[in-house]
């Protein structure tokens, strides 16, 4: 924002009667402290107007040491901070009159909201100029140490980039022009993947006068997410997957009892997401309406047509709505996505997730909601909202081109400035649990609390990279025969840390007897019960061990008899013989009886 002011005659005028440039560097230390100098320049474009004073936003609340300074010496500011920005205001000492003339002058301060580090990556983001239609020019540099490496991801494309080995004292440079920004933020990640270590605990308390179930949705593997559970105490019974990919461990309550679960462990989060095959169903299921998103409703959909696309969506969303951090105080419930569309100015993160959720499924688009937690080292910049703990909500669609879920964050999209979180979201997202079937259910940890306590459930820590452990299966089959069909009742358990199972070939020695392929994932803690039937016409033949390859793994299970069933044909069989036995002798008297007769 500018104050102009006529030679003869002082009145406010138009930014249009100046050109804007801006030459900014922004160099981040081994601390993750950003230096950040600001060198711009007003060329006055009427002969009698000239600036008398000048204000900048920049998209930081944590900025210190600000010096600015002009061709006559430095300038004392005025710094006012809001929500999620910080305006810097000042008057020239210099002041530059004449058509052509140029005010030069530079606006330095020191931040740790640009560079993060969050256990073995580096994120670099800077927010995009405040838009002004005439900067006639802009360049910027960014400028980290060596030792970050590479980076994994960096949009837009720098023009320029020196990249020199990992060394002390040496430095890596990107360079960004005027027509590659486009006014666009810059975000910048240094390494591609992230460990978490968390502590989840769970209360449960059974008030009815019987025994009963309960489970509870423990963090699961996603296509961004794997999981390594060190312990749950107490162990469950069983661990389910339900049709969104939630995994839920199952309890038994006895009358009154009360019991508490603690679950440790680490998670590993990727970069680049897995590719997942999305089925006919829950295509279907992902596009329906649903309590807070409002699919069918008229308004909603006109909307959707106009849109189109997953990033328009996302764009409209983020532009649309506004953050409203004193509901994050207040408590202000989750209100679904046709009341964020009617009241934009009161949104937190549901309601920018329910919104995008809603004008995506209404586009054809299939979208879900997901809950759980989020590093953020400054909540204005990127907020937390939902109150459980402190979770965050974001959304995810499934991209049909490259066949898998993208994640991303409407808003923190917002509350950053236009920081890209649509075409690469960061390291910082761990979910607990997946919302596409239903926008409630289950439950995230944090939310299972039987008592109002200042208890904290939720304990998630950055981690140094650990080696993730192997798959531990154990097997055990069982062979059962009804009459003339065979059947092997194949019991999968899984002992170890992380998932097992996935595609599962079964073959049987003698060859021929089994031969089938089984897609079958097995959480930690899980057990699953196959029947796998026998070939036609071998179901008299018992095979001695079942041939069962997953990934690179074999392994030979020894198939046991049921003694049961063996029994069943025993008797069956015996059954049998008496009944021929008893046909026999029934003719024999006939055919005695005829010869008396005669």
């Amino acid at each position: 924002m500018l104050g102009c002011w006529l030679v003869s005659a002082p009145r406010l005028m138009a930014a249009s009667e100046f050109e804007t440039s801006y030459s900014s560097i922004y160099q981040v230390g081994l601390d993750g402290v950003t230096q950040v100098v600001l060198d711009i320049s007003l060329e006055n474009k009427i002969s009698n107007v000239y600036a008398d004073r000048f204000s900048l936003s920049v998209g930081f609340t944590d900025i210190r040491n600000v010096r600015v300074k002009d061709a006559v010496g430095l300038i004392e500011p005025e710094i006012v901070v809001t929500d999620n920005q910080t305006i810097i205001r000042f008057m020239f000492v210099d002041k530059v009159v004449g058509k052509g003339k140029v005010n030069r002058f530079s606006v330095s301060y020191e931040t740790q909201d640009i560079a993060i580090k969050n256990g073995s990556i580096w994120e670099v983001n800077i927010p995009q100029l405040e838009a002004d239609k005439e900067i006639s020019s802009q360049k910027v540099t960014l400028i980290v140490p060596s030792v970050f490496g590479e980076p994994a991801f960096i949009t837009p494309k720098p023009d320029t980039a020196t990249n020199n080995p990992p060394a002390a004292n040496t430095s890596n440079s990107y360079g960004f022009e005027a027509l590659t920004l486009g006014n666009r933020a810059i975000s910048a990640v240094f390494g591609t993947e992230q460990y978490m270590r968390f502590n989840l605990i769970y209360h449960l308390e059974n008030n009815s006068p019987v025994k009963q179930g309960a489970e509870i949705a423990i963090p699961p593997d996603t296509n961004y997410q794997k999981m390594v559970y060190e312990s749950i105490r107490p162990e469950p019974e069983n661990v389910l997957i339900d049709k969104d990919g939630n995994w839920l461990a199952q309890y038994t309550l006895l009358p009154g009892q009360k019991l508490d679960v603690s679950t440790t462990g680490v998670v590993k989060i990727s970069f680049n997401p897995d590719g997942s095959i999305l089925n006919q169903d829950m295509w279907e299921t992902y596009l329906s309406s649903s309590g807070y998103w409002q699919v069918d409703n008229g308004q909603v959909q006109a909307l959707a047509d106009k849109l189109g696309s997953a990033k328009s969506v996302y764009d409209y969303v983020t532009d649309y709505l506004s953050y409203d951090y004193n509901k994050v105080l207040t408590g202000g419930g989750r209100v679904g996505a046709l009341a964020a569309l009617n009241a934009p100015e009161t949104a937190i993160c549901t309601e920018f997730t329910d919104l995008f959720v809603t004008l995506a499924r209404a586009a054809g688009i299939p979208a879900r909601e997901l809950e759980g937690y989020a590093f953020t080292s400054n909540d204005k910049l990127r907020p937390l909202s939902l109150t459980q703990d402190i979770l965050h909500a974001w959304p995810e669609y499934y991209d049909l081109q490259t066949k898998r879920w993208v994640q991303i964050d409407p808003t923190w999209g917002d509350t950053t400035g236009g920081i890209d979180y649509f075409n690469k979201l960061d390291l910082n997202h761990f979910v607990f649990v997946i919302h596409g079937s239903d926008p409630v259910n289950p439950l995230p940890a944090g939310a299972y609390k039987t008592e109002v306590t200042g208890n904290k459930d939720v304990k998630v820590i950055a981690s140094d990279p650990v080696v993730m452990p192997s798959e531990d299966l154990m097997f055990e089959a069982v062979y059962k025969r009804n009459w003339w069909k065979g059947v092997i009742e194949l019991t999968v358990k899984n002992q170890g840390m992380v998932a097992g199972g996935g595609s599962l070939v079964i073959k049987s020695e003698p060859e021929g007897v089994v031969d089938e392929v089984r897609e079958e994932v097995i959480p930690p803690y899980g057990e699953r019960v196959m029947l796998v039937n026998t070939a036609r016409g071998k179901g008299l033949i018992a095979p001695s061990n079942l041939l069962i390859k997953n990934g690179q793994r074999e392994i030979m299970v020894r198939v046991e008899q049921d003694e049961a069933w063996g029994t069943s044909v025993k008797v069956a069989a015996g059954a049998i013989g008496a009944t021929i036995l008893a046909a026999g002798a029934y003719t024999a008297v006939r055919l005695l009886l005829r010869r008396r007769d005669r």
